[in-house]
């Protein structure tokens, strides 16, 4: 072969032989490969995705075993369940015989205090603003209205009576001194508890001299409702019995003020007393501090 043809023959072969790959110099963060495993990223997304629903069919089963294992406890205990019923029962009827017998206590109690209340109401008599005094001592006395002053200065008496065959029913009679307010002298407040939700009260005496009637405005009519939206102080409740909150008033006047009255709210109850026991206490703390 002629050196011309063998050139050609080499240059031929040349152009027929692939191109070599150029080489990429591999970034500095990692190989090319740690890209192509960012991209498929999303595929274990998705098998999660996937499996949700199996996690949900299994707390159905759980749910369900439970509920099988309740049934099953019910059913075994069920007898025992019966057992501490029954004795709940028992425990409801000893807890009723026991208020009864309470209640047949107290009225026996009140009526052997009964007498010693009477001697003790007709001394009172003999003092001046007695049961004035205590009602303004008590915390229902918050309630005594300018409009009250007149009529209540005058209370010469207040007389508690329970029925004597049971203490939820009693009588409050308020007895005023001479006056030109009321057409007579006596308010009578009959209560009754006849069940832990219901009570009757009843007000008789409550009658005003024409143009004295200080809880209805002059010039409106006698209604009991309207009286309780014009006029708010100690006789609310005795114009409006049936009012929420009347139970307890008359509550608090028969079973707190009557029978603590010379001991809690006459001469007994001084609260510049505790106020000066205050004082002196922390005077006495000062001292010791500056002793220190």
């Amino acid at each position: 072969m002629s050196k011309k043809a063998k050139k050609r023959a080499n240059a031929a072969a040349a152009a027929a032989k692939p191109a070599s790959p150029v080489k990429v110099a591999a970034p500095k963060n990692g190989p090319p490969a740690a890209k192509k495993a960012k991209v498929a990223a999303p595929a274990p997304a998705a098998a999660k995705k996937s499996a949700a629903p199996v996690k949900e069919e299994s707390d159905d089963e759980e749910m369900d075993e439970g509920d099988d294992l309740e049934d099953e406890s019910d059913s075994e205990f069920a007898e025992q369940f019966e057992a501490l019923a029954e004795i709940d029962q028992q425990l409801d009827v000893l807890d009723a015989e026991h208020s009864d017998k309470m209640l047949a206590l107290q009225t026996a109690i009140l009526q052997k205090k009964a007498p010693f209340f009477a001697k003790r109401n007709a001394i009172a008599k003999e003092i001046p603003f007695f049961w004035p005094t205590v009602l303004s001592n008590h915390d229902l006395g918050e309630m005594i209205a300018e409009e009250d002053t007149p009529l209540l200065t005058t209370l010469k008496d207040m007389v508690v009576k329970f029925d004597p065959k049971t203490a939820t029913k009693y009588t409050i009679e308020f007895h005023f001194g001479k006056n030109d307010i009321l057409k007579g002298n006596k308010i009578t407040v009959s209560v009754e508890a006849k069940s832990e939700s219901e009570d009757e009260i009843k007000v008789t005496g409550l009658d005003f001299v024409h143009g004295k009637n200080f809880i209805t405005p002059a010039g409106a009519k006698d209604s009991k409702k309207r009286a309780a939206s014009e006029y708010s102080g100690f006789f609310t409740y005795f114009a409006s019995p049936k009012e929420e909150g009347s139970f307890e008033f008359f509550g608090e006047l028969c079973h707190d003020v009557y029978p603590n009255a010379v001991t809690q709210y006459f001469a007994g109850r001084d609260d510049s007393d505790e106020e000066n026991s205050d004082d002196e206490d922390q005077s006495g703390e000062e001292v010791d501090s500056d002793d220190e």
